[in-house]
């Protein structure tokens, strides 16, 4: 505002620069009570009304008011109430001012002349600016605290900034802004006051920052950090807060800085009491040039509610790390704090070296399982280049999560990630990590491109859903689910509807899983010698397991499974249904010692190893199975112990001697269509796990002797006996009950 001259284009305003529309003017004999004489033309000979003199509604003049000496101007409202007064105000023809000029601040600091009541105009805050003027008022000595900002001390007086929010940047606290000076005592001083801060048109050098009130800072200007080696470039503290950034950019300057320094550019403690929240916010603002850290939110922060929020912000560059475990980060949260980054991208130049690299975002926990754990929501966002690789214990991704409760990370793309994509501890409660694109990985120490990692946390997750993701020529596993150690299982895992394309180890990596199902799944594994697509590993796991309706491609050049179990899966329950199998060495192995496997209605074709290998299993059904071209080496091979093996109509020759020959007994165990007999014990009855009235079952002599099959109540045969040696036949009919009826016997 610059109320400089009296006369039309005038504009009077408050303290909140609102117009005084319909107040007045009182002109009164200089610094008197007595009231002045005030013309309307430069001769002094026309007199205007001054008891008061209205202002319109737009809080102007509607003619020029002159005099000559000096006057007393008092501003009113349209209340009457009295706005401000001016003293010692001279009127020449057109060049009148209310304000007193000076050139800078400290011009105005050195003018013996400024008393109680006067207003001061200055150019600039100081001589090496070219922005930083406002108007004071003189007030008594130690009116306020001088800051530099809101008062400044004068010889006898103080100058009190008026229009305070309107004046709220750091050039009229006194910064430079030219990248080089440093701006800290003045930047530190606006901050202290709080509310909307105009960030705009220069470089803040800037260190050891701090601020605890309330503040929103916008602008297209940029914070620089002066130095890693000395401390945090801002930190915000107090409990209850709102901080926000909008615009603005946050330089670490690291180009100017030494690696290994672990400070951050913004670093939070902020709390939140019971029922209270507290937000720190980050709008359309650019990180660069980071040092350990963008953004850290302390992990000692065990808030109830504490809000972090990304959107649109750019983080790019920043130092990589020469020495393992410093993983320097964009953004790192603590534990109880949640956070939402969504439309951000997030850029590390340059390949990381075999211990360095950047991890985009992190939740970092020195605490342990919490009392108030917060949540993650990363969506949108675009890595590239992202993670860091370290030593195996301390191997990262582009993004790291430990100690929450609630992960979501949806439809973002990853580019060239380093070591891993998306890493998270087998403790974090819930899981959904859906429609994100994983395109390449690189490094040392690769882990995969979607991954669960053992922990120390005794406490593990449940409602893991990994769903539609793309993963393409990822270096290492695709999906690695590896719950933790210690028999600590991780419950309730979905792996649906992912297209993985030429990983260079398994697909989908298993262990460790209470309850798994791994649905509608394209894998197309390239080829690639000694590669699994779907692997149940070491550990093994328990529960209901649903490996269905997945395409599986191009399974090894000479040797790989398409689905493989062969770890002790005690108490696991497998039901393997209606995959597609195309192209590939090995079809289904599932021979570790669980309870129960289903292999049903699985399309295979052109495999040309084993179709089917199972062992060591309490029940086994394999039945609806097809397969067409080339023979396989075996179309289905028990290589160990099944207590009940039922083999139904499967599209394969279904007397394949490795699956259906079986030692006669007196209740003979009925598990196929077709049996080869091996031993000499007379048969009495059949025996099979269920009771299928109408099933037929044809049964081939022993070939070096013979078995006596005796009628009976249960074994209804055309004679009292039948013997069946070598290449003799009986086939029977299930009547229901365990019942059987000859149907044919042939004597060959």
């Amino acid at each position: 505002m610059a109320n400089d001259l009296i006369n039309p284009f005038q504009e009077f305003r408050d303290k909140k620069n609102v117009a005084l529309g319909g107040g007045g003017l009182r002109i009164r004999v200089n610094r008197t009570s007595a009231l002045g004489t005030a013309f309307a033309d430069s001769d002094l000979t026309v007199s205007q009304s001054v008891n008061p003199y209205r202002l319109d509604i737009g809080g102007r003049v509607q003619g020029d008011l002159r005099w000559s000496g000096k006057r007393t101007v008092e501003v009113y409202n349209s209340r009457d109430e009295l706005i401000r007064t001016l003293n010692d105000v001279v009127t020449l023809v057109d060049t009148s001012t209310f304000a007193r000029n000076f050139a800078s601040v400290a011009a105005m600091v050195a003018s013996t002349t400024l008393d109680v009541g006067d207003i001061a105009e200055t150019q600039t805050y100081n001589a090496d600016q070219n922005e930083g003027g406002a108007r004071y008022e003189i007030v008594a000595a130690a009116t306020g605290t001088a800051d530099g900002f809101r008062f400044i001390d004068l010889a006898t007086h103080q100058a009190k900034l008026l229009d305070q929010e309107a004046n709220k940047n750091f050039y009229v606290a006194g910064a430079v802004g030219d990248g080089t000076a440093d701006d800290s005592t003045p930047v530190n001083a606006v901050l202290a006051v709080g509310g909307n801060i105009e960030c705009s048109d220069g470089d803040f050098l800037v260190d050891g920052l701090t601020a605890s009130v309330d503040f929103r800072i916008y602008g297209n200007g940029r914070i620089l950090h002066t130095g890693f080696a000395s401390s945090d470039m801002l930190t915000l503290s107090g409990a209850d807060k709102v901080f926000m950034f909008d615009g603005v950019t946050v330089d670490g300057n690291s180009s100017n800085q030494i690696a290994e320094a672990s400070v951050a550019s913004i670093a939070s403690s902020v709390t939140a009491t019971t029922g209270n929240v507290s937000l720190i916010s980050f709008n359309n603002v650019t990180f660069q040039n980071g040092a350990e850290y963008d953004v850290r939110g302390l992990a000692t922060d065990v808030a109830f509610k504490v809000l972090y929020g990304f959107n649109e912000c750019n983080f790019l560059g920043g130092l990589e790390a020469t020495a393992t475990p410093f993983l320097p980060a964009c953004v790192s949260v603590g534990n109880a704090a949640n956070a939402l980054i969504q439309d951000c991208y997030f850029d590390f130049e340059g390949t990381p070296a075999v211990v360095g690299g950047r991890i985009a975002i992190e939740t970092e926990s020195t605490l342990g399982a919490l009392t108030n754990p917060g949540y993650l929501t990363v969506a949108g966002c675009t890595f590239n280049k992202m993670g860091a690789n370290a030593d195996d214990v301390n191997i990262r991704g582009a993004i790291y999560v430990q100690d929450i409760a609630k992960l979501q990370v949806t439809d973002n793309r990853f580019l060239d990630s380093t070591s891993a994509a998306i890493v998270w501890g087998a403790e974090v409660d819930t899981v959904e990590v859906a429609g994100n694109m994983v395109d390449g990985l690189v490094g040392t120490n690769v882990l995969g491109g979607i991954v669960s990692v053992v922990t120390t946390r005794t406490t593990p997750g449940d409602n893991w859903l990994i769903d539609s993701n793309e993963l393409i020529d990822v270096a290492a596993n695709a999906i690695v689910i590896d719950g933790a150690s210690g028999g600590v299982d991780v419950s309730f895992v979905s792996i649906l509807n992912n297209v993985i394309d030429s990983p260079t180890a398994a697909a989908v990596l298993v262990e460790n899983v209470d309850g798994l199902t791994i649905g509608k799944n394209q894998i197309n594994m390239a080829s690639l010698d000694a590669v699994n697509a779907i692997q149940i590993d070491t550990d093994g796991v328990t529960g209901l397991i649903k490996i269905q309706g997945n395409s599986l491609v191009n399974v090894g050049s000479a040797t790989g499974t398409a689905i493989l179990s062969d770890v002790t899966c005690t108490g696991a329950i497998f039901d393997v249904d209606g995959n597609s199998i195309e192209n590939g060495i090995d079809g289904i192995t599932i021979t570790g010692a669980a309870t129960t496997a289903l292999i049903t209605n699985n399309a295979m074709h052109e495999v040309t190893g084993d179709l089917l290998t199972v062992q060591n299993l309490t029940n086994c059904t394999i039945d609806g199975n097809s397969y067409t071209g080339t023979a396989p080496t075996k179309y289905a091979d028990n290589d160990g112990t099944i207590t009940n093996l039922v083999v139904g109509e499967n599209l394969w020759p279904q007397a394949d001697d490795s699956i259906t020959s079986v030692a006669s007994a007196s209740a003979l165990p009925i598990t196929a269509h077709y049996h080869l007999l091996t031993g000499t014990t007379a048969v009495n009855t059949l025996a099979m796990g269920a009771d299928v009235k109408g099933w037929i079952v044809t049964i081939q002599g022993p070939a070096a002797s013979s078995v006596t099959f005796n009628n009976g109540a249960s074994l209804n045969l055309g004679s009292a006996t039948r013997v069946l040696s070598a290449t003799d036949t009986l086939t029977l009919g299930n009547a229901g009950s365990n019942v059987w009826n000859e149907v044919a016997f042939s004597n060959n």
